[in-house]
C-alpha cells in the first residue's frame, strides 16, 4: 500500500547493501544453481524477454521494470530468441508465400531451364 516502502529489507529492517546482499546471497545461490557468471541483471533480462515472448505489451513491460523508456526495455534488457525468430520467419512465410506455393523443391538444373 505504500508506494516508498521497501519491498526487500535488511536484518535491521533498512535497505539492503547490494555489495554485502551479492556476497552473502546471490554468489551462493549461483554457485549452487550452479549457473557461473550469472548477474541480477541477467534475471532483468529473462524477465523482459520473457514478457516481449508472451506478447505482453511493451509499455506494461516497460512499467513492470521501471524503465522511463521503451526503447531501454526493447534496446537492452529483452533478447531475441530462436523461437520468437522461427515464429517470425513463419508469420512472414504464411502472408507473403501464396497457398498454392508447390510442395516440390526444384532443382538448380529446373531454375535454369536445363
Amino acid at each position: 500500500a505504500d508506494a516508498g516502502a521497501l519491498v526487500f529489507v535488511s536484518v535491521e529492517g533498512g535497505p539492503l547493501r547490494y555489495d554485502r546482499w551479492r556476497r552473502r546471497v546471490w554468489i551462493p545461490a549461483v554457485a549452487r544453481a550452479n549457473l557461473p557468471g550469472l548477474t541480477f541483471h541477467d534475471l532483468r533480462r529473462a524477465n523482459a524477454t520473457t514478457m516481449v515472448i508472451n506478447n505482453i505489451d511493451v509499455n506494461t513491460a516497460q512499467v513492470r521494470l521501471g524503465h522511463s523508456d521503451p526503447r531501454l526495455t526493447l534496446g537492452v534488457y529483452a533478447q531475441a530468441s530462436s523461437d520468437a525468430d522461427r515464429a517470425a520467419a513463419e508469420t512472414l512465410g504464411s502472408v507473403l508465400l501464396p497457398s498454392t506455393a508447390p510442395t516440390r523443391v526444384m532443382s538448380p538444373d529446373e531454375w535454369l531451364g536445363t
